[in-house]
């Protein structure tokens, strides 16, 4: 299970104004890494995650109507050391 918090905001060209709104999103995430030992002290990981909160009808401005699918893609790397 996975939770977001989105914040949509709109900005109309002609008049620069900006409205927005906000929801809570529940959805799903999947994903796997790796962590290998490169010296006895040090280790590189690599992590890959996809999430997905569905698509979602945002109503902004009162007027103005967006239509978005919640979903994405984060790849992950870093480098460990062990202080003992």
């Amino acid at each position: 299970m996975a939770q977001s918090h989105v914040d949509v905001k709109t900005t109309l060209t002609t008049t620069g104004v900006t409205a927005g709104t906000t929801k809570e999103l529940f959805g799903w995430t999947m994903g796997g890494g790796s962590e290998f030992a490169i010296m006895n002290r040090v280790s590189a990981k690599l992590e890959y995650l996809y999430y997905e909160y569905g698509s979602e009808h945002y109503t902004v401005d009162g007027n103005t109507d967006v239509y978005a699918k919640n979903r994405g893609n984060i790849f992950r790397a870093g480098v460990s050391y062990k202080l003992y």
